[in-house]
Order: C-alpha cells, then sequence, then structure tokens
C-alpha cells in the first residue's frame, strides 16, 4: 500500500483529457497520503493519461513512456486514458508499463493508487459503455492556465466509421445543471477571465438526464447565472445549430464570438462512408445561419484526407467547398486507419504520398483563409484575453480574441486581463494592435 506518495500527471489529447488530469489532481489534493510532485522533484508515480484517436496519438504515448522511465528507472509508472482503454494488454506487455487502467477507473484513482501494492493487478479496465456516470470533480483550479476547461458531457452515441471514441469513452453522459451551475461559480470565484464548455459530442448533452435538457437548456441557464466570465463552446456538430441556440448566442456578450464545426470532407458521398450526419447542403445551411446571427464570428474546422474511397473527384468537391465557406482557420488531418474502427478495413484507400499532397493543399488553403480573416479585423475593436508575454524585454503580450484571432497587445499588463485593441497590421502570424484609450 501507498503511505506518502508524490504523484505527476502528464496529458495527451483533448480538452476533455486535460479536464480528466486536473479532476485526477483534485481527488489527489484531497488525500493525506498523495500529494504532486512539485518543479523537478522526481515523482513516485507518473500517470500518463493518453488518447487513442489515431495511431499517430498512440506512438507518442509509447514514446513518452519510453522517456519517462529512461529519466525515472525507479518509479512507478501508469498509464490511463482512451490508450489504455482501447488496447490494455499491448500497454501492459511494455516492460516499461507498471499499470494500466482504464477510463472509468480515473473515477475512483485515489482510491487505487493507496491500495497499490505487489498484489495488485496490471491491467484494471472496465468496459466503458456499461457506465452511466460521468467522471466530473468541483474545480476551482487550473495550474498556469489562463482558462479553465468544464467537461459537461462525455462519451458519443455516433460511432462514425472511423473514430473509436464511442468505445474508449462509452455512451453519452451529461453532468446535471446544478453541479455545472457550481463549477462556474467556483470558477468565477477564482477570478478565471474564460471557461471553454468541453465534451466529447457536446451537441447530445441532457439527453441522458432525468428530466431530459438539451445544449440550449445548458447554454441559457449558464447566460441567466451571468457570471463575470467569456464563455467559449468546443466542436459542435451542424445539426446542433438550431436557431434558438444561435440567437441566444449571438445575443449574449458573454459567450465567445467564435464556434468550430467539424466537417471532415466537402463530398457528400464520403460524408456518407464516414457515417457523418449531416450532409453538405445541411451544412451550408448552419454557416448560413452563423454568419447571419455572428458575422465577424471565428469559424473553424476539421477535415480528414485520404478517406478510403476518396478521388481526386471526391477531394476537388472539398477544395471548392472549404473555398466557399467562411472558416477562419482549418485543422487537417490525414486518415489513419484505427484498428477496432469499420474504416479500419474499408478498401481503395489512397496512398500515404496522395494523402499528404492533398493535406498540404488544404492546409495552404487554411493558412491563406486565416490570413485574410485576420486582416479584415484590421480597423476593428477587438476584447483580448492576455495568455502570456511573448518577450520579456519587450513590452507586447499576446491573447486572443473573442473570435479567437491571436493578437500582440503594447500593454505591459499580466496574463489574465481582457484589453480592448485596435487591429493595425498582420505579421509574424499575429494581429498586431493598438490600445484603446
Amino acid at each position: 500500500m501507498v503511505r506518502t506518495a508524490a504523484v505527476n500527471i502528464l496529458t495527451l489529447g483533448c480538452k476533455a483529457n486535460a479536464y480528466d488530469s486536473v479532476a485526477m489532481q483534485h481527488q489527489l489534493n484531497n488525500s493525506l497520503e498523495l500529494r504532486p510532485a512539485k518543479g523537478n522533484q522526481e515523482a513516485t508515480i507518473y500517470i500518463v493519461n493518453t488518447c487513442s484517436v489515431t495511431e499517430k496519438s498512440e506512438r507518442e504515448a509509447r514514446q513518452l513512456i519510453y522517456r519517462l522511465r529512461r529519466q525515472h528507472p525507479h518509479t512507478k509508472i501508469i498509464v490511463t486514458g482512451c490508450y489504455a482503454q482501447s488496447n490494455p494488454e499491448s500497454l501492459a506487455n511494455l516492460a516499461e508499463v507498471d499499470h494500466v487502467w482504464g477510463n472509468a477507473e480515473k473515477h475512483h484513482i485515489a482510491e487505487l493508487l493507496k491500495g497499490l501494492d505487489s498484489a495488485s493487478p496490471k491491467i484494471q479496465v472496465s468496459p466503458i459503455r456499461k457506465h452511466r456516470t460521468i467522471f466530473y470533480e468541483h474545480i476551482n483550479s487550473f495550474s498556469n492556465r489562463t482558462r479553465a476547461f468544464l467537461k459537461v458531457q462525455d462519451g458519443c452515441n455516433n460511432f462514425c466509421t472511423f473514430c473509436i471514441i464511442p468505445s474508449t469513452r462509452g455512451v453519452s453522459r451529461s453532468v446535471p445543471l446544478k453541479d455545472i451551475a457550481k463549477q462556474l461559480r467556483q470558477l468565477s470565484e477564482a477570478n478565471y477571465p474564460e471557461v471553454v464548455i468541453t465534451g466529447i459530442d457536446l451537441g447530445s448533452y441532457g439527453r441522458d438526464l432525468k428530466p431530459r435538457s438539451s445544449l440550449f437548456a445548458l447554454l441559457k441557464y449558464i447566460a441567466e447565472l451571468a457570471l463575470p466570465m467569456r464563455i467559449r463552446l468546443s466542436s459542435l456538430d451542424p445539426e446542433d445549430f438550431t436557431p434558438e441556440l444561435v440567437q441566444l448566442i449571438s445575443k449574449k456578450p458573454s459567450f465567445a464570438n467564435h464556434l468550430h464545426l467539424p466537417l471532415q470532407s466537402g463530398d457528400n458521398e464520403i460524408l456518407q462512408s464516414m457515417r457523418r450526419s449531416y450532409t453538405i447542403e445541411k451544412f451550408f445551411a448552419a454557416v448560413a445561419l452563423l454568419r447571419k446571427n455572428l458575422p465577424n464570428c471565428g469559424l473553424g474546422t476539421d477535415l480528414i484526407t485520404g478517406f478510403p474511397g476518396e478521388t481526386d473527384t471526391h477531394f476537388n468537391n472539398t477544395c471548392d467547398i472549404i473555398q466557399s465557406l467562411p472558416f477562419t482557420y482549418l485543422h487537417v488531418f490525414p486518415f489513419s486507419p484505427k484498428r477496432g474502427t469499420k474504416a479500419a478495413d474499408f478498401p481503395q484507400r489512397p496512398s500515404i504520398e496522395v494523402a499528404k499532397r492533398r493535406c498540404q493543399v488544404l492546409r495552404k488553403i487554411g493558412e491563406d483563409k486565416k490570413r485574410a480573416f485576420m486582416e479584415s479585423q484590421i480597423g476593428k475593436k477587438l476584447e483580448v484575453l492576455i495568455e502570456t508575454r511573448r518577450d520579456s524585454a519587450i513590452d507586447y503580450v499576446i491573447g486572443y480574441s473573442s473570435n479567437y484571432v491571436p493578437c500582440c497587445v503594447p500593454a505591459k499588463v499580466e496574463p489574465g486581463t481582457f484589453v480592448s485593441v485596435i487591429g493595425q497590421q498582420v505579421r509574424n502570424g499575429f494581429l498586431e494592435t493598438s490600445l484603446v484609450s
């Protein structure tokens, strides 16, 4: 049994994983036997919270584990997260790994650590899709972060053919409204100026609750709290953007003027093969609704190239769609066949070279659209949340506007401060600004 231990949690992957790591740390902070490792202090136990969305994600996790063992040969290494959930045996076979714990085991990480001894099984991974409760804690501190993350939903019921997440995160589960309110008030009292509302399938929020709720009800509830903070939403699907939800976001200044809609492909045949729940026509309608109500909105998307069956015609359709829609940045990924998903066995996969070349084309389009949007902000007034200093020797700080433009601000202000600026010019990837008097 662990009597007293210094624990270091290392995180890979999405915002939901980042929240989970802080929630695990919160459990440890409430335990007399466990404490966080400080600074460069060697930990007694390292917990690696992994991602499994692509083969590259799993490779990065293994590389981190190998490095930890080289640097800390006598410590315990415990692996949790989506990689641990999806393929615990492969991790347990690594000599560097002492224990493998699944995503559901995060719920009681402190108890598992305190009960750790030589008789503890190497693998403890319960069937995640049988779980109906969501892992969350009432957190009021995110170390070294200007923004806080608030996970309000976990899991997914969609089963897109390329995605392993439903198998690693389980069914969709939601945090009750009253608990979300409690967490937001705690974060407000801790003076967090911005909170990112996150989930795996955020649009499905509330469907599992009794009484049943919805994303619109959640956002309306948050707006009515009237807390002094900016609320930013993570990724949403186009069918989530109902007219009432878009109008709510547009009329409440507390919501960031920034949204992310994953498109994945600009061709209906490929979308159907991906088992996405929308068509290009529905996507266009969602974007038109957003632009009508939020004309200066930052709008991002995700794209996958090299999906099985994607021809030059399919890809050209995607390029045409991206050029015609008012995206302000793109996240572009080559298709990565993931074991356990249907698409991993689909035929007619384009070569790796073709997928990379298509990625380069889309990324160039994304760079052009990002710069064009940043240049459109010249002369406009923006509210920027300062996040860090660019250079301690220069009196400039950097941060993000409500519509997610990276801004360089000539000011001596601390991170976590809002400043009003006017866009001046685009240079070195930033919108250079002047302060509003």
